[in-house]
């Protein structure tokens, strides 16, 4: 009940979480009044969770100049275009590249890792020029040991996981959207159910 609860207290608008709750009572036959009662006092539960910052948060915090994000992509790009070990068994098509360097950098990785050909760092110099700034600041994450050791292999993982929360962010918002826009009670249980279900997702991460 407690996890159920977490779940509904993370949903974006009070409409969402009204309707997460009627399924609940639907499921549990508890009265619709104690459910929100208890839920109201999960809600108060939350800042001292959030207060709790984690090593994903920390770590890309302490990375100056460019957007967290950005210089998420860029760890990761450069460890899987150096093949360190943490980073090998990682499938990046699993990751949404919206910069145009950063897709082609991708899939020039998941297209040797598919044919079980070698990555080669320089020959996306035949796809980008020498000067391409984005390309270089990739590369140079090669250098001084940046790439290696445990704090890379868990800067790693926790840039993965920091990206994949972000896409379930932006999916919730497009659903909390779409679900304003909905008139038809069947689909509004539907994008419920979508959005009960990026929220799951997003709570497995924190684990």
């Amino acid at each position: 009940m407690s996890d159920a609860l977490g779940v509904i207290a993370t949903a974006e608008s009070e409409s969402v979480k009204e309707d997460l709750l009627k399924r609940l009572r639907d499921k549990t036959n508890i009265t619709y009044h104690s459910l929100e009662r208890d839920l109201r006092a999960k809600e108060k539960e939350k800042p001292k969770e959030e207060k709790q910052e984690t090593l994903e948060q920390t770590r890309i915090a302490e990375t100056a100049g460019a957007d967290k994000s950005v210089k998420a992509i860029r760890f990761i790009l450069a460890s899987k275009l150096f093949s360190t070990p943490y980073a090998k068994a990682f499938d990046l098509s699993e990751l949404a590249f919206e910069n145009e360097e950063h897709r082609l950098i991708a899939e020039y990785i998941v297209e040797r890792e598919k044919a079980g050909e070698r990555i080669r760092p320089s020959a996306l110099f035949e796809i980008f020029s020498e000067d391409s700034e984005e390309l270089n600041a990739i590369l140079n994450l090669n250098y001084e040991d940046k790439l290696s050791g445990e704090i890379a292999s868990r800067f790693f993982s926790d840039s993965v996981r920091a990206l994949q929360r972000e896409a379930i962010e932006r999916e919730i918002a497009k659903y909390n959207r779409e679900y304003a826009q909905i008139t038809d009670e069947d689909e509004r249980k539907a994008t419920t159910q979508k959005i009960a279900q990026a929220v799951q997702r997003r709570k497995q991460l924190k684990k």
